[in-house]
């Protein structure tokens, strides 16, 4: 019984899954004129890709950065109005065939800008591409009059419940650009800051119907025999129950 039980406690941890991992990766360093859109990245089981909202440019007659990820042409002055714009970072994460995933949080990452780039953003997500959820409070992305780049913090999504998923869309909506000619990028340069821009979860194979008819009859085994050493008769469904 005792070997059955660690067989039980062994398929249980299997199926909910390990503990949350690099699920996928995009590197910047290397990108240029405002870095290649979409730009796909493969992970463990899990595809994704990066793109442009389509209110946002690729071409300028200012300098562009090197090592970075972004875009120019900006002109919303307001959440409202830059969803509406499109003028948005977004990326979509879809599981392999026969697999699901679980999103835990977004690493740390870096925003490079000019002086005269968005201010403003908000983070969301949607799991059927067309309804979004914040995540967290807009933030100030800077105070204006220089450009320069910044570490941003790491955000843990793990309260948004976003498990078993077959797939899931993010956008970063960015507004309150002083000029079209500002920029905005994800910084790609190595050093003290981060480079690359990575989802933490896992991704798993979806089990076979018989797996779970398995473990759900383990399990039953594991209750019955538990009530009867406690002198327990084991309880009968009936009609009426």
């Amino acid at each position: 019984m005792k070997k059955f039980l660690s067989v039980i406690g062994v398929a249980v941890f299997t199926l909910a899954g390990a503990s949350a991992e690099p699920l996928i990766t995009w590197n910047f360093n290397g990108q240029s004129d405002y870095g290649t859109s979409p730009y796909n990245a493969t992970g463990t089981g899990v595809a994704g890709v990066l793109s442009r909202g389509a209110g946002v440019g690729s071409s300028s007659s200012g300098s562009i950065a090197a090592n970075a990820w972004g875009g120019t042409s900006f002109t919303a002055s307001s959440y409202a109005s830059a969803v509406l714009a499109e003028e948005y970072f977004t990326f979509t994460l879809t599981a392999a065939p026969g697999n699901t995933m679980s999103i835990a949080g977004i690493d740390a990452y870096a925003l490079r800008w000019s002086s005269t780039a968005p201010q403003s953003a908000q983070w969301e997500f949607s799991l059927n591409g067309d309804t979004f959820t914040p995540i967290g409070s807009a933030f100030t992305i800077h105070g204006g009059g220089s450009a320069s780049q910044a570490a941003q913090g790491a955000i843990d999504l793990t309260s948004y419940d976003l498990v078993d998923i077959d797939s899931i869309t993010f956008r970063l909506v960015v507004w309150g650009a002083t000029n079209t000619l500002g920029n905005l990028y994800f910084d790609g340069r190595t050093g003290s800051r981060p480079s690359a821009f990575t989802i933490q979860g896992t991704s798993a194979p979806i089990p076979e119907p018989s797996t779970w008819l398995l473990l759900g009859a383990g399990v039953a085994i594991v209750v019955i025999f538990c009530r009867r050493k406690k002198g327990i008769a084991p309880a009968i469904l009936t009609p009426n129950s």
